[in-house]
């Protein structure tokens, strides 16, 4: 039986703000790298990737920070992870990508590529993984998922060449993202036939699906009710980073913590929360925090990389950087830990 590989490529698919063509292209400086939810941008997108069962994941950046290399360096799941600086043309940084992930892929047909995009962070795991299983139950070559344009926001994005030229002017949030699994012996192929090798339209998903379809390849495309959010700027960072927050309080709900008011509670992707567990309305939880067993934490306090142990309880108060013991009932209105700004 023929086993089939599929890696995937976290690579930006939307036109960057104020982009011009040439060779010092900074792909991805619409999609701010700040933590979102306590969480990079790339790491809640490996994190759907690996849950939909890819095991080796390429990302595309070309300034990736300290904390974010160390972040998906400290990963303790069994996955490869390759960060790609971008060359001076699309289908160079692609055939990089993929000879970083195991140049055997483009030699099988029964390997495949996820060409995820790398400015929305709140792709879920299970359309990743329908995604997946209808390419493969088709035989496509490739198996585009397309959503309609996003509503139109901000500044047109004008396209100028290498002389300054205006070569295309694209209407501010026209365009949505999408996601592809294509053939891996196919995309830098299509790639080479593409005419939009310019990285500040993006990978050209659209296009590549088109030159497929143009040689003789069967191409599926599968239409999403919704447009991807995409993260563009602060405007359209926030309502996805709400969205995100808003899946970490549902998974700890479902997991048994007890939560009066979730509306008024805020936890990020980092945080340890043990059994039996009640967090209180006003409640922040946030960077590498751990909850004991049956600790209460608020209402309206704050807590941030700190250990509270077991049974503790937490009301009105400021910890920052301590361990509470077991137990302990902390005095309201307390400050523990180092105090900032």
């Amino acid at each position: 039986m023929i086993r089939t590989q599929i890696a995937a490529v976290i690579v930006p698919t939307q036109p960057a703000q104020g982009a011009t063509v040439g060779v010092d292209v900074k792909v991805g400086d619409a999609a701010p790298l700040s933590p979102l939810a306590g969480k990079s941008i790339y790491s809640w997108i490996v994190d759907a990737a690996l849950a939909a069962s890819v095991r080796r994941i390429g990302i595309i950046t070309s300034n990736p920070t300290v904390e974010v290399r160390s972040e998906l360096a400290a990963r303790s799941d069994d996955a490869m992870i390759e960060l790609v600086t971008p060359r001076s043309t699309l289908t160079e940084t692609m055939t990089m990508a993929v000879e970083r992930l195991g140049s055997e892929l483009t030699l099988s047909d029964s390997a495949h590529i996820l060409l995820l995009p790398a400015e929305s962070p709140q792709i879920g795991s299970a359309e990743l993984r329908s995604l997946i299983d209808r390419h493969i139950a088709t035989g496509s070559a490739a198996t585009l998922l397309a959503a309609p344009p996003e509503e139109v926001t901000g500044e047109p994005t004008v396209v100028r060449d290498a002389d300054g030229q205006i070569v295309s002017i694209l209407e501010g949030g026209s365009a949505g993202p999408g996601i592809m699994c294509v053939r891996a012996s196919l995309l830098v192929p299509a790639l080479h036939r593409s005419v939009a090798p310019r990285w500040q339209n993006g990978a050209p998903l659209a296009e590549i699906a088109g030159v497929l379809t143009e040689v003789g390849h069967t191409v599926d495309i599968i239409e999403r009710d919704q447009p991807i959010a995409s993260i563009r700027s602060a405007a359209t960072r926030a309502p996805i980073e709400m969205g995100l927050r808003d899946r970490i309080i549902a998974a700890w709900i479902e997991r048994g913590v007890a939560m009066p008011d979730p509306r008024q509670v805020t936890i990020d992707a980092t945080v340890t929360i043990g059994k039996g567990v009640t967090v209180l309305p006003g409640t922040v939880l946030e960077g590498a925090t751990v909850i004991g067993d049956g600790a209460t934490v608020g209402p309206n306090s704050h807590v941030v990389d700190s250990v509270i142990g077991c049974g503790a309880h937490v009301p009105n108060s400021v910890a920052r950087g301590v361990e509470v013991p077991a137990r302990d009932q902390v005095r309201p209105f307390s400050v523990l830990g180092a105090v900032t700004g």
